[in-house]
């Protein structure tokens, strides 16, 4: 948002705060090694690409490109010191042309290159079942995002929807190292902030025994 990265690692590292992850539009962006930089800059753990406009995921040719420029991304970002994610929504478990475009995806990145951060929500809302999805390729996720489901299927803070992240976090497979509490929409970021973080420290309890 136009803060200059050297600003970022400040203001982190002020607040006694890191960065694991961050979202960074390399695929439409003109020279995707600025951003990089401004990454590494700004002491960012892992580049995720967050999302692909309605053109770039219309055939299993598409989501192959997709997976080329996420490994070409991984290799530089490998360079600086990074690592390169790629982060889900829903429309990637749609079939195309008989595959899903998330199949293609992990089977066309390199797993020592490229990771995976699961939203579970989406993941959730679209196959209904975001634990096969871990144990599927579990290797792969090393990072998600913690956002829960209404009844209605909308977005809701995390302890007050219907998705069991305690059977998720004990039973899946996937070994993830960080997480991340998200509401695209909330009303009141602060108080989802405040309901989400209390409900998660009982989440990782049950989960994790600990």
């Amino acid at each position: 948002y136009e803060t200059p990265p050297a600003q970022v690692k400040s203001l982190l590292a002020e607040l006694g705060m890191t960065a694991p992850s961050g979202h960074y539009m390399t695929l439409m962006a003109p020279d995707p090694e600025v951003m990089l930089d401004e990454a590494a800059e700004a002491g960012i753990g892992c580049v995720t690409l967050p999302w692909l406009g309605p053109d770039m995921r219309t055939s299993a040719d598409s989501y192959r490109r997709i997976a080329a420029h996420c490994n070409e991304m991984a290799e530089k970002a490998k360079a600086r010191g990074m690592r390169y994610a790629y982060h889900n929504h829903d429309f990637e478990f749609d079939t195309v042309d008989g595959e899903t475009g998330y199949d293609i995806l992990l089977a066309e990145t390199d797993p020592a290159l490229v990771d995976f951060e699961l939203d579970l929500y989406w993941a959730q809302k679209a196959t209904g079942d975001a634990m096969g999805v871990i144990n599927n390729t579990p290797a792969r996720f090393t990072m998600c995002h913690v956002k829960d489901m209404a009844a209605d299927g909308a977005m809701a803070d995390v302890g007050t929807g219907h998705i069991n992240f305690t059977k998720i976090f004990a039973e899946g497979k996937a070994g993830f190292r960080h997480f991340f509490v998200e509401r695209d929409d909330a009303p009141n970021p602060f108080e989802t902030a405040e309901v989400s973080y209390t409900a998660i420290e009982t989440i990782f309890k049950d989960a994790y025994n600990d």
